[in-house]
């Protein structure tokens, strides 16, 4: 067969066929179109309830006993998730057990020999630090020395591992002791 007799056979688009085509195609988009929105529907539907698992998941937490060292009657326990920071925690903790919100203080705190500091220091690595990366233990205690002009002194101990839900500080337990006011 010749190159003008292939060219004849091909037929030629005409306005009923062209037509035809559209008609069929718009079905099978149709249903395409349904079927992703349907897995869409069903993602989302994963994805909420992979977010509700997780807020319920279990992660580990320190149960710290936070006290001042000239007011022994004082003190207070926190549950604390171990991936929190160090800064977020010492700020949360003495603002909820203690009261103490005014932050803009240096600090300085010694744990495992690491040596940590205020983020208002240049050379802070308290909000690098997590309480994980601490290697803290059970039975363990430090010191931290929060506002250099007033001359705070913390003690935290660390009275309890524990698995639970949520990534929030916690109070467990408060002491009735007199809670100094911070100025």
């Amino acid at each position: 067969m010749s190159d003008k007799n292939k060219r004849k056979s091909v037929e030629k688009p005409t306005e009923k066929s062209a037509e035809k085509s559209v008609e069929e195609i718009e079905p099978k988009q149709k249903k395409a179109n349904s079927d992703n929105n349907n897995n869409n529907e069903a993602t989302l539907e994963e994805t909420n309830a992979n977010k509700k698992d997780e807020s319920k998941q279990k992660t580990k937490h320190f149960h710290l006993k936070w006290s001042f060292e000239s007011h022994k009657t004082a003190w207070a326990i926190v549950s604390v998730p171990s991936n929190a920071n160090f800064e977020t925690v010492f700020e949360e903790s003495i603002d909820k057990c203690f009261g103490f919100d005014d932050f803009g203080h240096l600090y300085a705190a010694n744990v495992n020999g690491k040596k940590l500091k205020s983020s208002l220091d240049p050379s802070s690595k308290g909000k690098e630090e997590t309480l994980e990366s601490l290697n803290l233990q059970k039975g363990q205690s430090f010191g931290i020395h929060f506002d250099f002009g007033a001359d705070w002194m913390f003690r935290v101990e660390v009275v309890d591992e524990t698995v639970e839900e949520g990534e929030e500080l916690k109070i467990v337990k408060k002491s009735k002791g007199k809670i100094p006011s911070q100025y």
